[in-house]
């Protein structure tokens, strides 16, 4: 489950069943499936291709969700994002409590399935 590296650049990694499988497998099944491993789930579900990024130095998680000719670049971690990460655009949305606001991963996978146009907007 490592990213690949690209000249010193590290690149998100494509999201498989295999990968998503692997994931699964190296969890501890005594605690709840984590968040971002739930998103990618319902993700597959829709068929929406995700690629991640795992950061090496916190147990922050990227997910891009790709769709035709739009991604939706979203931050899953433990901490809360800084204003200046927020007002930077880092990420089109944090998941979980922000400064500004909280989301939830059911509120992001809405917010991103509708973005994508996999879901219309009541």
């Amino acid at each position: 489950m490592k990213a690949n590296f690209v000249r010193g650049k590290c690149e998100p990694t494509l999201v498989t069943d295999e990968f998503r499988a692997k994931a699964h497998r190296k969890r501890n099944p005594n605690y709840p499936v984590p968040k971002w491993l739930y998103f990618l789930d319902v993700m597959a579900q829709h068929r929406v291709a995700c690629r991640i990024y795992i950061a090496k130095s916190s147990v922050s998680k990227y997910i891009y969700a790709d769709g035709l000719g739009v991604s939706v670049k979203l931050r899953f971690s433990e901490h809360p994002p800084s204003k200046q990460q927020i007002e930077n655009k880092e990420a089109d949305i944090y998941v979980g409590v922000s400064s500004l606001y909280t989301c939830t991963t059911e509120m992001a996978i809405v917010a991103t399935l509708k973005k994508l146009g996999v879901v219309r907007e009541n």
